[in-house]
């Protein structure tokens, strides 16, 4: 359930562990498994990308999850600034160097440091890994605003340490088709003294999303789906 990068609704790869769980209810035994598709809109990555404008070298980035329901995006000629590597991103590191039309670097865990720097009026924010990503605190808002935040998914030594980069983000909405699944196993007595069928539902979600989409294995989701499968085959004995 969690071999690939993500499970986003709609997409190949949650298509694939959803697959994976009908094929398992099935071989449990259900009586009925029922498939039901529905309409939804997913995010497609169609670039994302910064160019170190001195050696013109292309390094992949992962764009943060929307502000509402807007993706970061740059326009066609992309947005182009001096980098600056900070850590946390804290009033002091400010006070020493100002963030205004800058691409700033910053720590994944950096608290509410990323939207003190678009406060102070950096262009960007860019997040590198500083160990165990933690959920304190969220990177983006809930307004609908363009509010350009990435993830680099290797070590901040990667990044240039000076100059021009320029940042290449084009992400669209698109219509997608999600499935949810449901498996009946009959019980021993299922019926009311009112003749109606009774039913006990249990649930998880299978799909993942995160503060980057496309980088969230949802190992939660994925052990709840594998403890309901066990459920499933301990009431079919």
């Amino acid at each position: 359930l969690t071999q690939n990068s993500h499970r986003l609704s709609g997409t190949p790869e949650c298509s694939a562990a959803i697959d994976l769980v009908v094929q398992r209810l099935k071989a449990i035994g259900a009586e009925t498994v029922i498939e039901q598709p529905f309409p939804t809109a997913q995010t497609r990555v169609a670039q994302c990308k910064l160019i170190v404008d001195a050696s013109n070298q292309a390094i992949p980035l992962q764009p943060m999850r929307p502000n509402g329901i807007i993706p970061p995006v740059t326009p066609e000629q992309g947005v182009t600034g001096r980098i600056l590597h900070l850590s946390v991103g804290s009033a002091d590191d400010f006070a020493k160097v100002s963030p205004v039309d800058r691409i700033v670097v910053l720590d994944y865990n950096s608290g509410e440091g990323w939207i003190r720097a678009f406060r102070l009026g950096a262009k960007a924010v860019i997040f590198v890994e500083n160990g165990t990503a933690a959920a304190a605190n969220p990177h983006y808002v809930d307004a609908n605003a363009n509010l350009l935040r990435f993830f680099y998914n290797g070590p901040r030594s990667d990044l240039p340490t000076d100059g021009n980069v320029t940042l290449h983000s084009q992400v669209v909405w698109e219509s997608a088709v999600g499935r949810n699944v449901f498996a009946f196993f009959p019980g021993t007595d299922p019926v009311f003294s009112q003749e109606k069928d009774e039913l006990i539902i249990l649930a998880a979600h299978i799909d993942s999303f995160g503060e980057v989409p496309r980088l969230t294995p949802g190992a939660r989701a994925a052990a709840n789906c594998a403890g309901l499968l066990h459920l499933a085959e301990h009431f079919q004995k």
